[in-house]
């Protein structure tokens, strides 16, 4: 009681002074036994069941560039770098190139383009919103660009977990691969 007491009298010191009273900016004076996570109350910022706290990531920056000359080929550039050992390394069978052990059920059959499309525009990983969207031509905007594909192998804000692992892409002529691929909206396997 004495501490609610102190805090309305220091609101209504700091009114008099000129400063500004305001809610606690985590938020998690607002969780409570019937909202106890952010599941339940998107203004608690606790997990719940003693899973700490959970921030929500900023988005992922749209990649800068302009469109290649050509996108022919981007889809196939990005595949030949995602199965590459000596670079993105994705489709090795400790990570996600074996169906058996693949790492948190993301598959990418080398063999099957269509098949790591679908994956990669099918997927939402720790960020909660499709790892690729591809472009709709029907529309003016890319929507491909606002994909999480692009900080998620540069290991930058909004990429969640960097891929490949721990680092992300380390050379910046295979993280410009995506980048292309992405500008030119993402187009599938022909």
């Amino acid at each position: 009681m004495r501490f609610g007491l102190g805090l309305g009298a220091a609101c209504i010191f700091a009114v008099i002074v000129g400063a500004a009273c305001s809610s606690n900016p985590y938020k998690d004076s607002h969780c409570s036994p019937d909202s106890p996570s952010i599941a339940v109350d998107p203004d608690c910022i606790y997990a719940g069941n003693g899973r700490g706290p959970r921030f929500k990531e900023p988005a992922c920056a749209a990649p800068d560039g302009t469109k290649p000359a050509t996108c022919t080929g981007t889809f196939d550039a990005l595949v030949g770098m995602m199965g590459d050992s000596t670079r993105g390394n994705c489709a090795a069978t400790a990570c996600h190139g074996d169906p058996d052990v693949n790492t948190v059920g993301i598959y990418f059959d080398l063999g099957d383009p269509a098949g790591m499309y679908q994956t990669l525009t099918s997927i939402t990983g720790t960020v909660g919103k499709p790892y690729v969207v591809p472009d709709d031509p029907t529309t003016a905007d890319n929507e491909a660009l606002g994909s999480w594909i692009q900080c998620n192998v540069a290991a930058t804000q909004g990429g969640g977990y960097p891929m490949p692992q721990w680092a992300g892409l380390t050379d910046p002529k295979d993280i410009q691969v995506v980048t292309d691929w992405l500008l030119c909206g993402a187009p599938g396997p022909k």
